[in-house]
């Protein structure tokens, strides 16, 4: 009898040894590449990856409720300074909302679709001095045919129509 049971549990641990080594390899291919490393944080709610020459962040890939889609995912530069944020505001997929970084950190840029075809109806720009220059498509072509300057230290807004702006 305990022949049969030790022959038993040794080709289950046979079988056991054979799977997890599949799922070992499988997974090799789904967290490795070329350029980045992968690592998931403790509670798993964030997928980090890392430069692999020089071991900075690369990418964190955010999913706060765990349903397996990201509704942020920063994007950082060879150095680890944050370039990008993208949001997925309403969790469909589509990021609605992207913010660019300067290798300081300040925000230089904004984007917005709004509708979600992938168009942006609204591109902000950061000017040097911080007041902020934006595009606007009033009527979702794909072109902008409105600008706004914001002045920011007197609170102040600009606002034209492109068409009229060379008159």
């Amino acid at each position: 009898m305990n022949k049969i049971i030790i022959t038993i549990l040794s080709i289950v641990i046979i079988v056991l040894s054979f799977l997890y080594c599949n799922l070992k390899k499988e997974n090799k291919y789904l967290m490795d590449s070329k350029n980045f490393s992968f690592e998931w944080s403790e509670n798993e709610e964030i997928l980090y990856s890392y430069w692999k020459n020089n071991n900075k962040l690369a990418n964190k890939f955010i999913d706060k409720n765990y349903d397996n889609n990201y509704e942020v995912i920063t994007v950082h530069d060879i150095y680890g300074n944050r370039v990008l944020s993208n949001y997925d505001l309403n969790e469909n997929g589509v990021f609605e909302k992207s913010i660019n970084y300067n290798s300081y950190g300040n925000i230089i840029g904004k984007c917005v679709d709004k509708d979600e075809d992938g168009a942006f109806e609204e591109f902000s720009i950061v000017l040097e001095n911080n007041n902020e220059l934006t595009f606007i498509d009033l009527n979702n072509n794909g072109q902008y045919n409105k600008i706004v300057l914001f002045h920011k230290k007197d609170n102040k807004r600009t606002e034209k129509l492109i068409e009229n702006l060379f008159e």
